[in-house]
């Protein structure tokens, strides 16, 4: 693995970075000259007791240290006798997770480095075989000395900013609450807790969506010209209205990419990131919930696409005036990000939810050689200071699309999640359903 890795890690400069100062309010990336690739990678074994989403659950709550000079990112290869294909035995399968501090990169460049990685091991595959590729170790990665990092996003970009907007976000951060009182209705789980009062603990669920599911979905959003990030987040939402029948309301963001405005390639690693807030009042949760009660296939449809199109309205929108007046202009004002974070303990939880789609990951076209890729599996460790809930989307091309929900232990009940995977399997099941029909009305 090492011999493929070396490669990826020279393509990709942020993963020659450690973090200096990161307790100061002037922390810096510092180049390493050289990689000890054996610091970076774990080999753990998948068993009944710990299978795939418990050992990632671990991994998560795993802390880089500030101490630690080693740039803070790690490569885990899981395997398991369940992976073993008994029909073809020169034929293995591995799960290979990735593990990095944000500080380093974004979703996108999760999947960047995995397709890096598939690249490397199939030129590597050419002159040896997938098993002693998977076993290599103890390899030394020297830096090329004149290694420049690309200039992060404020300087790549832009942002105006309107008075208007100005004012609103600093009433929002720093004004009375009472101005503000929906934020404060909407469920949010827990309030912000320190790790001694609430134990740091992620909890991960996956949703899997089937090859033929995804496919009529796709088609089903392209007739309604909508994205499938709204399709999934109007999924949720009815889902949460139905599991929480006394909420009154929800506050949800989506996270989107800012290299359209940038320039910076997506298969460049870095972190390019930014969001867009959505409320959904008490008028929106009633009319899903009547919806529901109709309980015919057309009202629970109905009362999803209502909601997709709301978000699809407003994140076109967003979009459409991105850079101009974007959360991420904001980053010059905040002063002291150890003391904007802190004070936010104690609180209500800004968001019910985030939803992150990194799309489709790994090769487009039809990939040839020893490795192909089969799923794909974006997560978060839990948010302390975020939202309550975080659904993160990523699939293959053909294959099926994996939506995982990560918490904080205690912030929501398990019962609820367990509630949500299930609620958002039946509504997405029912829209795949619509888009085999011969007219696809909706």
């Amino acid at each position: 693995m090492s011999t493929a890795l070396s490669q990826v890690v020279l393509r990709h400069p942020m993963l020659c970075c450690c973090i200096q100062d990161e307790d100061s309010n002037r922390p810096v990336y510092a180049c390493r000259r050289s990689i000890d690739l054996d610091a970076h990678m774990q080999f753990l074994e998948l068993t009944k007791e710990r299978p795939l989403l418990r050992r990632l659950e671990e991994l998560h709550d795993q802390p880089w240290t500030s101490q630690d000079k080693t740039p803070p990112w790690k490569v885990v290869i899981l395997q398991g006798d369940a992976q073993v294909d008994e029909g073809s035995p020169s034929t293995m399968k591995l799960d290979i997770a990735f593990i990095f501090h944000h500080a380093l990169a974004d979703g996108l460049s999760g999947a960047a480095f995995h397709a890096s990685l598939l690249e490397a091991l199939q030129d590597a595959s050419s002159v040896s075989s997938p098993s002693s590729l998977v076993q290599d170790k103890e390899c030394t990665v020297r830096v090329d000395p004149n290694l420049t990092l690309g200039l992060p996003i404020e300087k790549l970009v832009k942002f105006n900013l309107s008075r208007s907007f100005l004012l609103k976000q600093v009433l929002q951060e720093y004004g009375p609450r009472f101005l503000f009182a929906r934020k404060d209705n909407h469920f949010s789980g827990l309030d912000c807790e320190v790790s001694d009062r609430l134990p740091y603990v992620s909890r991960i669920r996956v949703l899997e969506v089937g090859e033929t599911d995804v496919k009529l979905l796709l088609a089903l959003c392209k007739s309604q010209s909508l994205s499938m990030t709204s399709l999934i987040t109007a999924s949720l939402v009815n889902s949460l209205s139905m599991a929480l029948p006394d909420a009154d309301a929800f506050v949800g963001a989506t996270a989107y990419t800012l290299r359209r405005v940038s320039g910076t390639a997506f298969n460049v690693m870095g972190n390019e990131t930014s969001g867009l807030e959505t409320a959904y009042d008490g008028s929106i949760l009633r009319n899903i919930r009547s919806l529901y009660a109709e309980g015919t296939d057309s009202s629970i449809m109905r009362a999803l696409w209502e909601v997709a199109k709301l978000h699809e309205v407003g994140l076109k929108s967003e979009l459409a005036r991105c850079p101009n007046n974007n959360l991420v202009g904001l980053l010059p004002y905040v002063t002291d990000y150890h003391e904007f974070y802190r004070k936010k303990l104690g609180r209500k939880r800004e968001h019910t939810f985030e939803v992150s789609n990194l799309g489709v990951v790994g090769p487009r076209g039809n990939p040839t050689g020893q490795w192909a890729l089969e799923r794909a599996i974006f997560a978060q460790g839990a948010a302390v200071v975020g939202a309550a809930l975080a659904l993160n989307c990523a699939s293959v091309l053909g294959g099926s699309l994996n939506i995982t929900i990560t918490w904080q232990e205690h912030i929501v009940d398990e019962e609820l999640v367990e509630k949500l995977v299930e609620s958002m399997d039946f509504v997405l099941k029912k829209a795949a359903a619509t888009g085999s029909t011969k007219d696809g009305d909706v």
